[in-house]
């Protein structure tokens, strides 16, 4: 399914990018917020596993303010966990105005809940063969990646360049083309399912085809 990719395609995107002078919240704590130590007791009899999205509203002291699961686990304790343990511990820059103003904000993430091949994957590790690799590539492509109700790409948010402003772009460009996921479900009929993953893009070049033998 991936592989080819022809950064060529995509030269539009070489010139500086329009400015955006609002900024979305920030997640200033985002290293093991939730452990093996937090998995609910009753699921782990159960055997529950899954993964849950959710969208938070962080308020202008940064603060969170609403969580809402966006893509359900199946098992409404670990929908619950993780609300809560994210309403306890995480902490985030506020979102700013074009002022530079603080304002609030939404954002989206995922948790895995899981043990050894019980584990979903949250993150999408996709090798790219390219034409040509951007002189300025220095590594893997990071991003965050948002699917809608049927499970299709809608949002690629770059969290971690790799050095290239084409290559960035590209790989999202290819992403929201080739990728889809299992439709999610919301834990609420009142609220539309949307998905979240991590994607790790890495780019190399594409071997030549050997010349015909004559």
């Amino acid at each position: 399914m991936f592989g080819m990719l022809a950064i060529a395609a995509f030269g539009v995107v070489q010139g500086p990018a329009a400015m955006d002078f609002s900024q979305p919240p920030q997640l200033r704590n985002p290293q093991a917020l939730i452990t093996y130590e937090d998995y609910p007791t009753e699921s782990l009899r159960r055997n529950e596993y899954g993964i849950v999205s959710i969208m938070i509203t962080v308020s202008t002291d940064g603060k969170v303010s609403t969580c809402q699961v966006t893509e359900s686990s199946g098992f409404a304790t670990l929908d619950l966990a993780t609300c809560s343990l994210f309403n306890k511990r995480a902490k985030f820059e506020p979102a700013k105005d074009a002022a530079g103003l603080p304002i609030e904000g939404k954002y989206r993430l995922s948790n895995s809940w899981g043990l050894e091949e019980h584990q979903p994957r949250t993150t999408i590790d996709v090798p790219l063969q390219v034409s040509s690799v951007p002189s300025d590539y220095r590594s893997p492509v990071k991003a965050r990646l948002v699917f809608d109700a049927t499970g299709h790409v809608t949002a690629c948010e770059v969290t971690t360049t790799s050095g290239s402003v084409v290559a960035d772009r590209a790989a999202c460009a290819y992403i929201k083309q080739q990728l889809a996921i299992a439709a999610p479900k919301s834990a609420s009929m009142d609220i539309p399912p949307v998905a979240v993953r991590y994607l790790i893009a890495s780019l190399s070049k594409r071997e030549a085809d050997p010349s015909p033998k004559q």
